[in-house]
């Protein structure tokens, strides 16, 4: 009797099929990053197309703002560079790894905008993998600096999810210190 019970439960439970193309979030348009910098400052980072494709012009735009009584108050006047290097040691696959060991470090000034508080660049990265983006510069007389990656034609990009949580939460990578 238990014997036809459990064969009965057997033939009727349906199969779970895991679809892993459903796991993967859809590409974005446009890749939103926000950074804290010291003093109060933010910066959000749009990077259009969302995932980059080797060979094609890539346009990161950044929005430097203070937070303030009314909200964030966009600031004009910095002077920013961009340096732009291959990042090897976080690239697993041996063959992109090995044509991005052939990539050059490339650096570009950061222009302003009409915009307030608005900077860019454009870039055409050469082949796909991953790169990492450190902007430094000053803005009146402080200087500021951050980083982010850009990863062509590679989706999902390996910081997503920090990235998402970071969103979310509101709060950086590092813990809160207690006191």
């Amino acid at each position: 009797m238990i014997s036809l019970a459990f064969s009965a439960f057997l033939i009727a439970a349906p199969a779970v099929v895991v679809d892993t193309a459903a796991a993967v979030p859809a590409k974005p348009v446009t890749r939103l990053l926000q950074r804290s910098l010291p003093d109060g400052l933010s910066a959000a980072i749009r990077i259009s197309p969302g995932v980059p494709e080797a060979g094609k012009v890539t346009r990161v735009i950044i929005e430097i703002s203070k937070s303030g009584v009314a909200g964030s108050l966009p600031l004009n006047g910095a002077q920013l560079l961009a340096l732009i290097a291959p990042n090897t040691k976080a690239t697993k696959d041996r063959k992109i790894r090995r044509s991005l060991a052939r990539v050059k470090p490339m650096g570009r000034k950061v222009q302003a905008f009409k915009d307030r508080g608005s900077y860019g660049f454009h870039l055409t990265l050469p082949v796909a993998g991953s790169y990492r983006v450190t902007i430094e510069g000053s803005l009146k007389g402080n200087a500021i600096g951050f980083e982010f990656g850009l990863y062509p034609e590679l989706w999902p990009a390996p910081d997503l999810q920090d990235e998402a949580a970071l969103i979310q939460t509101g709060r950086s990578r590092r813990p809160l210190r207690r006191r």
